[in-house]
């Protein structure tokens, strides 16, 4: 009926004023209403799962939303505004305003589908042979700052994809090979759909870093910086 109607829209019309009354009384306590948080693809969102249980767990009222960036875009998200928090490669910014705490280096295996000619060369891989083989690169997400590129710059053909899991895929179905976080791929591994072969003068992996605009004083932020200070969560990034 009309009257039952417009019951249920002034339930629907409290429950949402009580829902804003409590976000502006969170602000006032120090809680932002969101926070946003740039994760490098090479760590990876699902490692920041167990952080946000907690985070939840602890009744905490901030939103909180997850951008996957590659490259430099984890900084260009930061510098923008468009995150508070990021989770990205050391050196591919300035660090001007910027509070930074390292995570640790990355480790980093490189891999090909088991029926690539790559699989059954002998180890260590040369630099020169890889290099006649395509590569699987992400592209960096910066909207700002300059792209940079990763890997074999002067590899002889590279097929971009806009994802590291689009990049193991691409790696399993034998369209190229390239490095990639070793805890990203060890199931594969495990299963055989990908082999790691060792590469002689490879470089170790990037060092990633938390990083936060130096002004920024809000809880959830602070809680989620806290918590990345444990050597065991950094751990559980990196690999």
């Amino acid at each position: 009926t009309a009257g039952q109607s417009l019951l249920d829209e002034g339930r629907q019309l409290l429950d949402a004023a009580g829902s804003l009354e409590r976000r502006v009384r969170n602000v006032a306590k120090g809680w932002e209403a969101e926070l946003t948080i740039a994760c490098d693809e090479l760590v990876g969102a699902p490692a920041l799962y167990p952080l946000l249980k907690s985070f939840y767990a602890g009744g905490h009222p901030t939103r909180i939303r997850l951008s996957a960036e590659v490259l430099s875009g984890g900084w260009d998200a930061l510098i923008s505004g468009r995150a508070a928090l990021a989770i990205a490669q050391e050196g591919l910014a300035p660090t001007i305003g910027i509070s930074t705490r390292s995570l640790g280096r990355v480790q980093l295996a490189f891999v090909c589908a088991p029926g690539h000619p790559l699989a059954r060369a002998r180890e260590p891989l040369r630099l020169e042979q890889v290099r006649r083989h395509r590569r699987i690169a992400t592209a960096d997400t910066s909207r700002a700052l300059a792209p940079r590129s990763a890997g074999f710059l002067d590899a002889e053909d590279t097929l971009t994809v806009a994802s590291m899991q689009a990049k193991i895929e691409a790696q399993v179905a034998g369209l190229g090979v390239g490095f990639v976080p070793r805890a990203l791929v060890a199931a594969f591994l495990a299963k055989g759909t990908l082999v790691e072969k060792r590469v002689a003068e490879a470089r170790g992996g990037p060092h990633l870093c938390v990083a936060w605009r130096a002004r920024e004083t809000g809880r959830a932020l602070r809680w989620f910086v806290e918590q990345l200070e444990d050597a065991e969560v950094r751990r559980s990034l990196t690999g």
